[in-house]
């Protein structure tokens, strides 16, 4: 029987697939650079499908605003890494810092992306 963290996962997923949510492409890179040997190592590219939300969220700190910045709350399938480029329609946004969201310290309910 699924714990009630992984039920709400699986809720937060069926929410971003619905009229909340939309579909966006994070898309993550490997390699480069140069091996021991001084060859150089391909830049990979894979592609991974994600559902989410889009927002702006005001940052605080000791009642002082210190921006606004947009942020994505992805589902809890592919987790983002900074640097990760996130596809939403034409427009690009690379992952700055992520947060995973989990209540009980192990079943992830689902990732917080602050963009740039």
């Amino acid at each position: 029987m699924a714990t009630v963290y992984e039920q709400f996962a699986s809720a937060v997923t069926t929410l971003y697939a619905g009229p909340l949510g939309g579909s966006f492409t994070l898309r993550r890179s490997s390699g480069g650079g140069y091996d021991a040997n001084g060859d150089v190592v391909p830049v990979t590219t894979r592609d991974l499908r994600v559902r989410g939300v889009m927002k702006d969220k005001e940052f605080w700190n000791n009642g002082a605003l210190l921006g606004v910045r947009t942020v994505a709350m992805l589902d809890n399938k592919h987790e983002p890494f900074p640097d990760d480029l996130l596809l939403v329609g034409q427009t690009s946004y690379t992952v700055d810092t992520v947060k995973a969201v989990a209540p009980n310290g192990s079943t992830v309910i689902r990732y917080e992306a602050v963009l740039k």
